[in-house]
């Protein structure tokens, strides 16, 4: 009544908004690594947009297995935040979702953010980890980088690869870094000529999100150098003596000489000689060393080749060395002589001189005469030798080339044996100028005992050779065509040679048996002698008859110069020079019939029976 009451009342409406962020909405990890999703709260009331500090956030993980810290729910911290914490050692994807809630007067704030996360693997590898080559063989190292996005292991191209080497040697080819190739590889070549170990070592560093990918991996590289030694390099052994030859095999992995045991060297003997100890290959004992036992029976030299050969990682060891064996022989050696006295042995104080240019062949004994082997030829004193080179143990035959107009007087061919107890043999050879005895058988028709111009001679006639005795026969021979004969490689010496009367119708004008003794000719060079036979037919004035009733029938021929006269009991002739008279006979026939003549005869005389 007396105011007006006024009276209000008020109340008030706030607005309010939230929004929630999961921050890095989208980023990539390296398997193992952490990572801190922020999950962010703010508000607006009307001033703008600040930190809803106090409030209960929740969240949650879907995806790859992995450790979510804190649990869920959270309190914002003072800056309106919560940080999450995921691990996953599985590379794959995940998805943290936050969710706030909170009830109004009038509605649910309902507010959700997600962020998605990634671990990606990475992995890289050298390959050979370990191995080895021989000093100066190139290596090749194959880096391999791999990543794993959930969906296995994977060549990873396009990405840069480090690498360093550290160690004898060094990187040939191509230089760092490199970018992987379509099968996420990278090749690096290497080399050293000096034996020792290298290590390649691959680096793959790649940034993520939260981290860094580094990644390394490497591969050691040994070169090893082997070195094989055949003592001794050069020896000389008698034949029929073993001989070692010892085998030494080294290698060097940087740190010197050392003896290479436990490996397989092989070996072969090339030449004379044969192995007999061990059977090929051998493995070397603690020292590296194999013995191998050879030998020969034979002169002549023989080699012994020794091969070490190993597969490594990038190449194959091939190395050889070889030692060298000489076996000698014996000897046959000896000398040629001239043996003027005929009696095989070199008589050097009766003036017997050895013969020069004398071939002398050797051969193995039992071969065929004439296969020669070796030959040799006597030099000026008449020595020839076949040295150690040549001889071996074993049976041998000795011979010597005869020259013309010389005989031997050793035997030519003359066996020897060469032995470990009797090294060395001397054979000799005696030879001796050879004679020749020539002459004729003639028809003596002037009975004169002189080859006389114009006198035919007479083939067909035996003329028989005797020893210095006059009795022993060392030949027979018939005259050729033109009366001659011949007795050769005769020695030196006295001779005897004898005709036979072709028949009865003939007789001899000159001995029938002449003593000759053979004498050197410088012109012909050799000994010679010479003797004739001179023969005349006899003469019979009349044939006699060959049956009954035959008359007797006058030979057409006679010797001129025959006077016939009367002398009391029986007829005589007168001979002319150089022939004796015979008696003159009468030939009874038994059928009746008779015959005289006259005989004369040069030389010998003919009795006739009355």
């Amino acid at each position: 009544d007396g105011s007006t009451i006024d009276i209000s009342d008020s109340g008030d409406k706030t607005w309010i908004d939230y929004q929630i962020t999961v921050t890095p909405e989208d980023s990539t990890n390296q398997v193992g690594d952490t990572h801190t999703f922020i999950i962010r709260l703010q508000k607006d009331v009307g001033n703008g947009w600040v930190p809803a500090i106090g409030e209960s956030v929740s969240y949650g993980w879907a995806g790859v297995a992995s450790t979510v810290s804190p649990s869920s729910p959270q309190l914002t911290n003072g800056t309106g935040e919560v940080e999450v914490l995921v691990t996953s050692n599985t590379a794959g994807s995940g998805t943290l979702t936050a969710n706030f809630q909170k009830e109004t007067d009038e509605s649910m704030i309902d507010k959700t953010d997600s962020a998605d996360k990634t671990w990606i693997d990475y992995q890289i590898t050298v390959t050979p980890e370990d191995s080895t080559n021989q000093v100066g063989d190139d290596h090749v190292f194959t880096i391999l980088l791999e990543k794993d996005t959930g969906s296995g292991w994977q060549a990873a191209n396009g990405e840069d690869v480090s690498f360093t080497w550290a160690g004898v040697g060094s990187i040939v080819s191509p230089t760092s870094p490199q970018t992987t190739d379509a099968f996420g590889k990278v090749y690096v070549t290497v080399d050293s000529n000096a034996a020792g170990s290298g290590t390649l070592t691959a680096n793959f560093m790649k940034d993520t999100d939260d981290s860094t990918i580094d990644e390394t991996a490497s591969g050691d590289k040994t070169w090893i150098k082997y070195q094989i030694t055949v003592t001794p390099p050069e020896a000389t052994n008698q034949v029929g003596d073993s001989h070692i030859f010892t085998i030494k095999l080294q290698k060097d992995t940087g740190e010197g000489w050392t003896d290479a045991d436990n490996e397989s060297v092989s070996f072969a003997l090339t030449g004379v000689g044969s192995i007999l100890a061990p059977a090929s290959p051998a493995i070397t004992n603690a020292s590296g060393e194999i013995y191998v036992l050879a030998n020969s029976n034979d002169p002549g030299t023989g080699t012994l080749t020794a091969t070490f050969q190993k597969e490594t990682d990038g190449s194959t060891i091939d190395i050889s060395d070889s030692g060298e064996k000489t076996w000698l022989g014996g000897m046959i050696f000896g000398y040629k002589f001239n043996d003027l006295n005929n009696n095989g042995i070199w008589d050097q104080d009766q003036g017997e001189m050895g013969l020069p240019n004398w071939t002398i062949n050797l051969t193995p004994a039992g071969q065929i005469t004439g296969d020669i082997v070796w030959t040799t030829t006597t030099d000026a004193t008449g020595y020839y030798e076949f040295d150690e080179t040549i001889v071996g143990l074993g049976d041998y035959a000795v011979y010597e080339i005869m020259q013309d107009t010389w005989g031997n007087t050793t035997p030519m061919s003359q066996n020897v044996t060469v032995s470990t107890d009797n090294m060395e043999q001397r054979i000799d050879f005696g030879n001796r100028l050879q004679g020749v005895i020539t002459g004729t058988v003639w028809n003596d028709l002037n009975s004169n005992g002189i080859l006389d111009p114009g006198e035919p001679r007479l083939s067909g006639w035996t003329v028989t050779l005797f020893g210095e005795d006059g009795v022993t026969v060392l030949a027979t021979t018939l005259s050729g065509p033109n009366g001659e004969f011949m007795f050769d490689n005769l020695a030196p010496g006295t001779y005897y040679v004898s005709e036979t009367l072709y028949s009865i119708d003939w007789d001899n004008t000159t001995p029938l048996k002449n003593k000759v003794v053979l004498v050197w000719s410088g012109e012909q060079g050799q000994f010679v002698a010479y003797t004739e036979f001179g023969n005349i037919q006899a003469f019979l004035p009349f044939r006699p008859p060959t049956s009954p009733g035959e008359p007797f029938l006058p030979y057409t021929g006679g010797h001129a110069g025959i006077n016939i006269a009367a002398n009391n009991a029986h007829n005589e002739s007168s001979p002319a020079d150089g022939w004796r008279n015979l008696l003159a006979g009468l030939l009874l026939l038994g059928f009746g019939a008779a015959a005289m003549w006259l005989g004369n005869r040069r030389f010998k005389s003919v009795e006739i029976d009355d």
